[in-house]
């Protein structure tokens, strides 16, 4: 989806920001030591500091007649050094992040790197400056000791005072000694904490020897540099504890306008769900004089689906492990704020997308279906979209699919989508779908929709969306209208997907003409011209309208469709200059972050880790297999207008369909091959003249391809048969009658070698068409065609 395409679903300002900061990595327990042991050297640095300061104000001002030049002027510059790097480290602290709530500090990368460049460089020129003042100091009082010394001595005349200014001067060097010493170790404490340590150091010889000595273990943090991340969020981490280290997780988390730090931060898995399972026992937290609030619990919930969303195992393993998704799944149900039973239903919408450790633990996602049904009615649009979103995750993990739909559309007794208060649950989503009264929830709506059509089971969805249901709106009629004017691509691609399906599955719904009213098959076309997940999903609609279909296929061809689905073998992409509809829409839920991420199918993922820059790579790879999809619909779909149809074929071929078609032969997906090879035999289908074009184009590179599908089928177990039965309709349509062609095909002697192979391997298990085309095939080969 397009970055203008997503900006109606984002919270404005501060808001985006704070939801954006909970989702930040908690850091390792070594990089809070390290920013722990920093601050707690900065501490002694300081108070040393202030002790130097307080002596050395108290020798000026007491005994300042007493010193000699070099130690007062030495005593003033220290005074008035330790003055302005008090003002300046203070300065250096809240210059970059003043008033900012430490949770936003890694929001801010690049202040974030500034501040640690000037206050590392700060730091090592404060120190430098006071070796400069220090040593000179020492020197010089060193020398006022040695000269008067005699001093001591009960028959030597000296003034009142110089011995009590002999004793105070050792007590200054001696503190001055342990601050530079303080303010060094500082210096070493930031390196080591933030990570950008001695590289040169460590190279040495002496070094490399010494390392291997356990007492000299600690010192390779000096050696490697932190990543990027790590360093960010030891500066959080040590931001946070500089400001207010005693607080807790709860009230750090319920300070938005100061700390803002996910529970997650401070508490361990284990720690948040004894939290959340202790909080229904009535030990909470009260901030709020009307009315008690479950600050606790909505602070480990926040934290539970902020580690979900780091979509590792272990974390979610241990979140789900010890009945934590029974424990989510009876706060969604017995909750004692509706916000809490939001943010857990959140969670599992995060955790139904993690199949390794759903399997791991053995989780029932079909546990938590009702109660998802109950938080779905909702007055609170926000607890609609989590239960939406809940409820699609669920149905779309693989393993668990038909059984989280089952009890979707059949719950506990009830009737089929029916909630205790008798209302249809079925016709809620509909209805949200048609309209409702934020962008999400209709695109969460219409996703679940999709999703709840494509199954056998979905037979009472797809009757509840009949024309003959009592609704003012039909389900082709309402996926037409989302089709046309849904405000972004999300409900656009799902709207074509559940077209799709309710012309496939026939049940009443698409029977005869009149479903396809309204522009429906405009619709579909001009969907083709979309983003390339809108595309994809028209592509699919567009075969299944056009299915045995003769008036549907000349609408189509008249709506430009042919065009339109060369155009996409050409270049699916077509796209840099693919339009992008709908408007903005001004409302911005605050569970949008949390549901961040949720899909409606396989080729929905693009769309969703464009904006994140650690996924681009996989958002490539996921757009090339999309690509790759978008292409094989279009060759479906032009080999169903071309089938039996003469006028489509040479419209087909004047549109310069022939040598796209033969070159995604090239291509390695064997899927892209099983559309490709179809539609070529379906345009050679009793058309010399096209036959002819095919077995020329660029010397036979039509066989070519032929025999390199043959020879990586074996590859592809799961494919060998279709692409078998493929290959074998493109040889009978291609060569019976046609002896040049026949001759070409032989050339390829792998062609003939596999179909003879299958054909002796007849008591294994395979379609009986497949071996019938395989055998047509063969005597087509080796009997001479008329030319």
């Amino acid at each position: 989806m397009a970055e203008e395409d997503r900006e109606h679903v984002k919270p404005s300002g501060w808001e985006a920001a704070w939801e954006a900061a909970q989702d930040e990595l908690a850091p390792s327990a070594e990089v809070k030591k390290a920013a722990e042991t920093l601050v707690w050297c900065e501490l002694i640095q300081q108070s040393m500091g202030w002790l130097l300061l307080t002596q050395i104000g108290i020798l000026l001002g007491s005994f300042g007649q007493l010193m000699s030049q070099p130690v007062c002027l030495l005593s003033w510059g220290i005074f008035t050094l330790e003055a302005i790097l008090k003002y300046g480290r203070s300065w250096a602290h809240n210059h970059f992040f003043r008033d900012v709530p430490c949770a936003y500090v890694p929001i801010h990368q690049e202040a974030a790197q500034n501040s640690l460049a000037f206050f590392g460089l700060f730091v090592l020129a404060a120190t430098i400056l006071e070796l400069a003042l220090y040593v000179p100091y020492l020197y010089s009082c060193v020398r006022f000791w040695h000269s008067h010394r005699i001093c001591y001595r009960a028959e030597t005349e000296c003034p009142d005072g110089t011995t009590r200014l002999i004793e105070m001067l050792i007590a200054s060097v001696i503190i001055a000694c342990f601050h530079w010493i303080s303010s060094f170790v500082t210096v070493f404490a930031f390196k080591a904490a933030m990570g950008m340590g001695f590289t040169a150091l460590t190279q040495s010889k002496k070094y490399q020897s010494l390392k291997r000595k356990p007492q000299f273990k600690s010192f390779e943090r000096f050696k490697s540099k932190r990543s990027p991340s790590d360093r960010l969020l030891c500066l959080t981490w040590w931001v946070h504890m500089a400001r207010h280290r005693h607080l807790s997780a709860v009230v750090a988390s319920a300070q938005p306008d100061d700390c803002a730090l996910p529970g997650h931060w401070f508490e361990s898995v284990y720690q948040l769900k004894r939290i959340v399972e202790e909080s229904d026992s009535g030990d909470h937290v009260h901030l709020d004089p009307s009315g008690p609030l479950c600050v606790s619990q909505e602070m480990a919930l926040r934290a539970l689906v902020s580690m979900a969303k780091q979509f590792k195992d272990q974390i979610s393993t241990e979140i789900l492990s010890d009945d934590g998704f029974l424990l989510l799944v009876r706060v969604v149900r017995e909750g004692k704020r509706e916000t809490c039973r939001g943010l857990a239903a959140a969670a599992i919408a995060v955790l139904a997308k993690q199949s390794a450790a759903l399997d791991q633990e053995k989780v029932d996602l079909a546990a938590a279906v009702v109660p998802l049904k109950r938080l779905a009615w909702s007055s609170n649009v926000e607890h609609t979209e989590v239960a939406f979103g809940a409820l699609l995750n669920s149905s779309l993990n693989k393993k668990q699919s038909s059984k989280v739909i089952d009890k979707i559309l059949s719950s506990d007794g009830m009737a089929i989508g029916e909630d205790e208060s008798g209302n249809n649950f079925v016709s809620s989503i509909i209805e949200h779908a048609h309209r409702s009264h934020t962008t999400r929830c209709q695109e969460l709506a219409v996703s679940l929709l999709n999703c709840l059509v494509q199954e056998k089971a979905g037979k009472p969805v797809r009757m509840a969306m009949a024309p003959d249901a009592g609704r003012r709106v039909s389900g082709v009629q309402l996926c037409t209208s989302l089709l046309k004017h849904g405000l972004t691509a999300q409900i656009r691609a799902n709207a074509a997907g559940a077209l799709a399906e309710l012309v496939y599955w026939k049940d009443g719904q698409a029977a005869g003409s009149g479903p396809y009213s309204d522009g429906c098959v405009e619709a579909v076309v001009n969907g083709l011209e979309q983003e390339l997940t809108v595309a994809s999903a028209s592509a699919k609609a567009l075969c299944c309208l056009a299915y045995n279909n003769q008036d549907i296929k000349l609408r189509i061809v008249n709506a430009g469709g042919i065009r339109l689905l060369v155009n996409i073998l050409r270049d699916p992409r077509g796209s840099t200059q693919r339009k992008s509809f709908g408007r903005r829409d001004t409302n911005r839920p605050r569970f949008q972050r949390l549901l961040s991420g949720i899909s409606f199918e396989t080729v929905k993922k693009i769309d969703e880790v464009e904006s994140s820059s650690h996924m681009r790579a996989s958002a490539d790879s996921e757009k090339i297999l999309l690509e790759e999809g978008l292409r094989s619909d279009a060759a479906r779909a032009l080999r169903i207008l071309a089938l039996n149809n003469p006028p489509h074929q040479q419209l087909i071929v004047t549109e310069g369909a022939i040598p796209l078609l033969i070159d995604l032969l090239a291509r390695q997906n064997p899927k892209v091959h099983v559309q490709a090879i179809p539609a070529l035999s379906a345009l050679s289908w009793k058309n010399r003249c096209n036959q002819d074009l095919i077995g020329e184009y660029s010397n036979g590179k039509f066989f070519e391809g032929l025999a390199h599908t043959l020879a990586v089928a074996d590859s592809h177990d799961d494919m060998v048969e279709v692409l078998l039965e493929k290959v074998s309709l493109a040889v009978t349509t291609l060569a019976d009658g046609n002896e040049s062609n026949r001759q070409n095909l032989l050339k390829h002697k792998i062609i003939k070698r596999k179909l003879e192979e299958f054909v002796a391997k007849k008591d294994q298990v395979y379609k009986n068409k497949t071996f019938k085309y395989a055998l047509r095939a063969l005597e087509i080969l080796n009997i001479e065609q008329p030319t």
